[in-house]
């Protein structure tokens, strides 16, 4: 697989970091996940500029920009015969400097359900704090989440915190239908990550309502769905063997088609 390693294509292999770098003694560094369609990125700009904000906000100085990024991405496609999957653009300081990697590859899963089964983690949710807007590299306590989740063979897990509030998913964010047929999703003062995909939902429905569920209260949902820039938007089937509505759901159902309408997979 070909990726680029600090502006250089090379194979995956050949890349190399220090074993005493920061971004191996202490998780330091940031990241982004975008969609690739038709060869294209979906939702660049959106991706590019948390990318940015989140670089400023951990003190790494990256002078690599969009216009480069993008064709590198574009070329990546080409060399790798991906035209639909995933890209990440990850960087982490070093004592003198700044590595970047970009990869692109296909999709995790080739074929994932067309709604997802979730269970709430026995992992916590840490909760609000300085990092909870950046998508970092020290990703532990999420990755092991859902690989746990993925063991049980649930597609996805919900994170709660110390009181009990489910603030997101291990790779996602998530909307939830409450007891009076509204559709709400956690706040990112929360500590919820503001998603790309999460975020153009919000702008397309700006009368959602910004809370965080309790555990029961979410038990009581009669529908969720799921945001993440891989999928888009996976309406959920079942939380730990509650059936839920799935794509049928009014709501849902009404979400997915407004998305799709007003961006369209060209």
């Amino acid at each position: 697989m070909q990726i680029v390693f600090n502006g250089e294509f090379m194979g995956h292999s050949e890349a190399k970091i220090g074993i005493i770098e920061p971004a191996v003694l202490y998780g330091l560094g940031c990241f982004t996940t975008i969609r690739l369609h038709a060869g294209k990125p979906r939702f660049f700009d959106e991706h590019w500029r948390r990318f940015t904000d989140n670089m400023q906000q951990l003190c790494i100085e990256l002078t690599l920009n969009a216009d480069t990024a993008l064709a590198h991405i574009i070329e990546l496609g080409r060399l790798n015969k991906v035209a639909e999957g995933a890209v990440r653009i990850s960087c982490h300081p070093r004592y003198e400097g700044v590595d970047y990697m970009i990869f692109v590859t296909p999709p995790r899963r080739a074929d994932p359900p067309a709604a997802y089964r979730l269970t709430l983690s026995s992992w916590p949710h840490p909760g609000a704090s300085p990092l909870s807007a950046v998508k970092h590299n020290n990703y532990a306590l999420f990755r092991s989440a859902h690989m746990e989740a993925r063991a049980a063979e649930w597609d996805e897990c919900l994170l709660a915190d110390a009181s009990q509030q489910v603030i997101e998913g291990a790779i996602s964010n998530f909307f939830w239908v409450d007891d009076e047929q509204c559709l709400c999703t956690p706040s990112i003062e929360s500590g919820a990550l503001p998603g790309v995909i999460r975020g153009k939902v919000l702008e397309l429905f700006p009368a959602i309502r910004e809370r965080t569920p309790h555990v029961d209260q979410l038990r009581r949902a009669t529908e969720i769905f799921l945001t993440n820039s891989s999928f888009e938007i996976k309406p959920v089937s079942e939380i730990d063997g509650e059936k839920l509505a799935g794509a049928s759901g009014e709501i849902t159902a009404k979400v997915i088609r407004s998305f799709q309408e007003a961006y369209p997979e060209m």
